[in-house]
């Protein structure tokens, strides 16, 4: 498998229309950071909603043909400014972690609101676009960071973490 796997249009136009309702309702926290000391930003713990837990679960593991244990999964929301630090997940080399975008960035607009996921390998760096209903798989144990939206609007960049 892939250390950094890419898969877009992930969730059925029913099962994202459920994410983003859900998301209204999400119990927004601030005060979450990427390392000790780090910019905070917004998080929702999900563990509980086993619509994301079982559902989104199942399919996560059906895409990948692959059998995963769930330790946590979460939302994390930036707005302008509030970039996540490089870390890791997880240093075991069989852990990863799956983020899902669901915030209105397209393909259109990306280049305008930014947002990406930032991975450092083998003294590069491998960007990936926040598109709206993509999903990227990768190893826990690569050292990554989510940026935060550009200036050029107002959203919330959220993205759905499994780790």
């Amino acid at each position: 498998m892939s250390e950094i796997q890419i898969v877009d249009n992930f969730l059925s136009t029913e099962e994202i229309d459920k994410v983003l309702h859900k998301s209204d309702n999400f119990h927004w926290k601030y005060g979450h950071t990427s390392i000790m000391d780090g910019i905070k930003f917004w998080n929702c713990d999900l563990k509980d909603d086993e619509f994301f837990t079982t559902h989104i679960f199942k399919k996560i593991e059906k895409c990948f043909k692959k059998k995963f244990i769930i330790n946590r999964v979460y939302a994390n929301g930036q707005t302008y400014g509030l970039d996540g630090s490089y870390h890791i997940d997880d240093a075991d080399i069989n852990s990863y972690t799956l983020l899902i975008y669901v915030s209105n960035i397209t393909k259109q607009n990306v280049n305008s609101f930014d947002g990406h996921t930032l991975f450092k390998k083998d003294n590069k760096i491998i960007c990936v676009e926040p598109i709206f209903n993509r999903c990227v798989l990768f190893k826990s144990n690569i050292l990554h960071k989510g940026m935060a939206p550009s200036r050029n609007t107002n959203m919330l960049r959220i993205s759905i973490a499994f780790k």
